[in-house]
This record gives C-alpha cells, structure tokens and sequence, in this order.
C-alpha cells in the first residue's frame, strides 16, 4: 500500500519538495487526533468537571456563595442591594471558598439605589467607559482595580440580573 501511496503522490504535478508529504500527513494526522480526543474528553464529561472551590461551594456553600458560584460559572449578571439601598449590577470573576471570607467581589457594570419609600431601583453609575480604559491598556492601569468588595453581612438582595426582564418592568410601570 505504501509504495502504490508513494507512486501516486509523486506523479501529481507539484514540484519536488523534500519532506512535503510528511509535513502533510503529519498535519493531518495531528488534526484529527486533537478532534477525536476532544470528543473522547467531551464523552467522558472532562470540560464538565469542577473545580474543588466550586465542589465545596455546593457542599459546604451557602446561599448567596451558590448565587456567587452561578454567576461566575455561567457568565451572568448578578444584581445586589445593600442595606444602605446601594445596588450593584454586575459579574463575579472570583469564587471564595466558602466560609473562608466575609466578602465577595464583583466588577460593576452599573450602580444606583434603591428610593426609600418606593424601593424602585435607580440607576446613576455606568461603569463601562472606565472597564474600556482599563482593558484598553492593561499595562498601564495594572494597579486600577475594578473589583468592589462587599462584606457578605451587608447584603440584602441579590439574584441573577436580566437586563430584557427589568426594561419590562420598567415599561409596565411607565404605563
């Protein structure tokens, strides 16, 4: 089979390289090893696995460090309302392990408050031009940090944060 192989690739009209068909057949050989470990991995639920911070959250975790977890896992917002009427909107880029802290952090996208009488959330705060500056030139601002820090005991409110979900309740209360 191979000399038949050899005679074959030989006979098409492209110049004499020297190890060209290997190159070839080593890159492709390659290609379709990566692909069929991939799915060997992805059968065998390895990407799906979690890390022993995120396995402790779910044993030993309580509710808000699960909420945390949800977030930062699935890449979602989360909303939070202090007991100041301080509300934070959005995403966790750490896990704690549970119970070792009393704070948790999130990168804000917006903040507002929440109004005394009517508990109608406001916002007043955008903080994406100044995320764009920080990750425009992460050099420079290595000791810009983004992060807000909230002691987990101040902490009134906090769940997923759906931005289509509150534009409708916005709406239906305008109307």
């Amino acid at each position: 089979l191979i000399p038949s192989v050899y005679k074959f690739l030989y006979k098409l009209p492209i110049e004499k390289q020297p190890l060209l068909w290997t190159f070839v057949f080593n890159f492709l050989f390659i290609f379709l090893f990566t692909h069929l470990l991939n799915k060997v991995f992805e059968w065998c639920n390895y990407f799906r696995k979690q890390t022993p911070v995120e396995q402790a959250v779910d044993d030993f975790g309580d509710e808000i460090e699960k909420l945390f977890k949800k977030a930062a896992k699935e890449e979602l917002l989360i909303q939070i309302t202090l007991k100041s009427n301080k509300v934070y909107v959005g995403f966790v880029k750490y896990i704690p392990p549970p119970k070792e802290s009393n704070y948790l952090k999130i990168i804000p996208l917006v903040s507002g408050y929440r109004n005394d009488k009517t508990k109608k959330v406001k916002f007043n705060t955008e903080y994406y031009k100044a995320i764009l500056l920080y990750e425009s030139d992460e050099e420079k601002y290595s000791s810009f940090e983004m992060d807000i820090t909230i002691k987990q005991d101040e902490i009134l409110i906090a769940h997923i944060f759906d931005n289509e979900v509150y534009k409708a309740f916005e709406e239906s209360e305008a109307e």
